[in-house]
């Protein structure tokens, strides 16, 4: 499974993010790439390893990000690919892969 090193900012209850960040270590979230805009390549889940857990005074924080399935496009993981992290329709948090 090919792991890279991802910085992920955490949306607010204002603009649409979650009413109470991640309070575990690791969690398994819908992504969607920008660099497939029509979701041609379908939305994978990710797992997703926090460094730091984030906080209301830190919303971006750096995690470590592998798609769930062997069979996901590891394409998308290349380092400057930007990201959504979704609950249903709704988007939490941004992120980019840094490395």
């Amino acid at each position: 499974m090919k792991r890279r090193l991802a910085k992920i900012r955490w949306l607010k209850p204002q603009e649409g993010g979650r009413s109470q960040l991640p309070r575990v270590e690791s969690l398994r979230s819908v992504s969607r790439f920008d660099v497939d805009p029509n979701y041609k390549l379908g939305t994978w889940d990710l797992i997703i390893k926090f460094k730091k857990l984030p906080t209301a005074r830190s919303l971006s924080i750096q995690a470590e990000i592998a798609f769930a399935s062997e069979d996901a496009p590891a394409q998308l993981l290349r380092v400057g690919s930007r990201f959504e992290l979704a609950e249903g329709k709704k988007t939490v948090a941004r992120g980019v892969v840094i490395e």
